[in-house]
């Protein structure tokens, strides 16, 4: 559900301009998808419209493949409670599968829940 990855998004000076240079890496890497920034979806469990750092949409014939992004620019490694309420999110919005960006990286305790989730 969730997937670890290394950040290389340094040289941006505040969150915005970090969640930018990201959207713009997924809509280069990925030009057929259809890529919104500050996705809002009503949550399935919660009832509740959530906010989607980047939302990456794909649809082949009747199905669509929904991929939420979650950009953390902190001065921390996230830890297992931000994953876990990720997860959650990715629930919530019936996404098919998520990812965190993280510019400090992740604590030890943050990568075993996703570890866990892998198929």
């Amino acid at each position: 559900m969730c997937r670890p990855l290394a950040s290389v998004y340094t040289s941006v000076v505040d969150w915005q301009g970090y969640e930018r240079e990201i959207a713009e890496q997924f809509r280069m890497n990925y030009p057929w998808a259809e890529t919104t920034p500050n996705a809002k979806l009503l949550g399935k469990f919660s009832k509740v419209e959530r906010q989607i750092d980047l939302l990456i949409e794909e649809r082949a014939s009747d199905f669509a493949f929904r991929i939420v992004i979650d950009a953390k620019y902190r001065g921390r490694k996230i830890d297992v409670g931000d994953v876990e309420a990720f997860i959650g999110l990715t629930r919530d919005v019936e996404a098919h599968t998520g990812m965190m960006v993280a510019l400090e990286g992740y604590t030890p305790a943050a990568v075993n829940p996703c570890a866990q989730r892998r198929p």
